[in-house]
C-alpha cells in the first residue's frame, strides 16, 4: 500500500487527510481490502491537493464513505460477481454514515475528482483488464490497442496516464496508478501542487471557451488556420489554444480575458497567472537536458533557454529525451514556463528538419 508520504498532501491538510484515511483503511481491512484501501489513499490525497480543499468542510467518516462508494461504483464493488463484493448497506454501516449521506457525498467525489467507468487513475486492475475502451490509444492517428503494441508505447501512454498499469509487465509488478520505474523524477510537493491547480484553471478555461457564445469565433480561427494545421490533431489543438490565449474577440479582448473579467471569485494568483498566459512563447526547443521535474530547453527561435514543466508532471515530458527537439508552446508559471497545447517530437536525426522550421519562424517574425 502506498505510504502517504508518497502521495504530495500538502502540509496544512495532512491532518484531516490522516484522519479520513485512518477510516478508509479500517473500512477496507474489514470488508474490503489493500486495493482499495490504496485507491482511497489516491483519492483523498487528490482531494486535499485541491484548491481550495474541499476536505475541511465536512465530518472525516463522511468523505471517508463519500471517497469508498465513489470507487465501488466504477469498480462494481455491489456486483455479487465481483471480488471483493460488498452492499451499500455493509459499506454505510463500516464507515458510520447513513447511506443517503454516503451516496450524495460519493456523487460529489465523482464530480470532484472526474471519476467514471473509464478512469484509469482510479480502476482496480481486474476491472481495467477487463474493460477494452480503457485501453484505447491513439499512436500516429490511429487508435489501437496498448496490449498489443511495443514495450515503449506502452510504457509511455502510461505515463501520460492514459492506461491503468504498462500491459507487458502487468498489474502484479505495477499497481494501478503507480508509476514503473524507469527513471522518471519525481515532482517536488510545492511545484506538484501548483501544476495541478494550472491544470484546474485550464480545464476551467477551455470549458468556457467551448462554450457556444464563442463557437462561431472559434469555428473562423479554426477554418482560417492553415488546411495542414487543422488536419492534424496536434494543429488543431494549437489554433485552438492560439485562439483562447491570444486571439483578439470582436470586443478586441481575449478569451482569457474575458473569462478573468467574468470571474471575480478568482483569487488575484489566479488572476496574474491567467493573464500571463497571454505571453505564449511558440518555438523550436532543442532539449538541453532534464533537471529534476523539468526540462531545459533552448529554443532556436529566439535564442533563449527555457525551463519548461507540464502539467501533468514529469510524466508529460517522458517522451522528451536530451537531445530531441519539440515544437511547443509555452506560457509562464512561476520562475519557469509549463507547456500549452500540444507538442511534436522529433530524435536527434531530425536536426536538420528543425533548424529549417526554426529558420522559417524566425523569417515570419522578422
Amino acid at each position: 500500500m502506498i505510504g502517504l508520504d508518497e502521495l504530495k498532501i500538502p502540509k496544512g491538510l495532512r491532518p484531516v487527510a490522516d484522519e479520513i484515511v485512518a477510516i478508509t483503511d479500517a473500512v477496507c481491512s474489514a470488508i474490503l481490502d489493500e486495493e482499495y484501501a490504496d485507491l482511497a489513499r489516491r483519492a483523498v490525497a487528490k482531494l486535499a491537493r485541491k484548491r481550495p480543499s474541499p476536505l475541511p468542510g465536512s465530518r472525516r467518516a463522511t468523505w471517508a464513505a463519500g471517497v469508498l462508494y465513489a470507487l465501488g461504483q466504477v469498480n462494481f464493488l455491489f456486483d455479487p460477481a465481483s471480488e471483493p463484493c460488498a452492499t451499500a448497506e455493509q459499506l454505510s454501516q463500516a464507515a458510520g454514515v447513513a447511506k443517503s449521506t454516503m451516496s450524495g457525498k460519493a456523487k460529489h467525489v465523482r464530480d470532484l475528482l472526474r471519476i467514471d467507468h473509464f478512469s484509469p487513475e482510479f480502476q482496480r486492475a481486474d476491472v481495467a483488464a477487463r474493460n477494452p475502451l480503457v485501453w484505447m490509444i491513439e499512436v500516429n492517428g490511429l487508435v489501437v490497442d496498448a496490449r498489443r503494441v511495443p514495450f515503449e508505447i506502452q510504457v509511455e501512454a502510461f505515463q501520460r496516464g492514459l492506461i491503468p498499469y504498462v500491459p507487458t509487465l502487468g498489474p502484479k509488478d505495477i499497481p494501478a496508478g503507480r508509476t514503473p520505474a524507469v527513471g522518471t523524477p519525481l515532482v517536488a510537493p510545492e511545484m506538484a501542487e501548483v501544476l495541478e491547480h494550472c491544470s484546474e484553471l485550464k480545464r476551467k478555461l477551455i470549458e468556457f471557451a467551448r462554450s457556444p457564445r464563442f463557437s462561431r469565433q472559434l469555428d473562423r480561427a479554426l477554418r482560417e488556420g492553415r488546411a495542414g494545421e487543422v488536419a492534424d490533431g496536434t494543429g488543431f489543438i494549437n489554433i485552438t489554444d492560439h485562439f483562447i490565449l491570444q486571439h483578439p474577440l470582436t470586443n478586441g479582448r481575449t478569451v482569457v480575458e474575458t473569462f478573468v473579467l467574468e470571474h471575480p471569485e478568482l483569487a488575484e494568483a489566479d488572476r496574474r497567472t491567467l493573464l500571463g498566459w497571454r505571453d505564449v512563447v511558440d518555438g523550436v526547443f532543442e532539449i538541453r537536458e532534464r533537471d529534476g521535474d523539468a526540462i531545459i530547453g533552448a529554443n532556436l527561435v529566439d535564442e533563449l533557454t527555457y525551463r519548461i514543466y507540464s502539467n501533468a508532471g514529469p510524466d508529460g515530458l517522458a517522451a522528451m529525451q536530451p537531445g530531441w527537439f519539440m515544437t511547443a508552446r509555452i506560457v509562464p508559471i512561476g520562475d519557469g514556463w509549463m507547456l500549452s497545447g500540444a507538442q511534436r517530437t522529433l530524435p536527434a536525426s531530425g536536426r536538420a528538419a528543425m533548424l529549417r522550421v526554426a529558420a522559417w519562424q524566425k523569417s515570419i517574425r522578422s
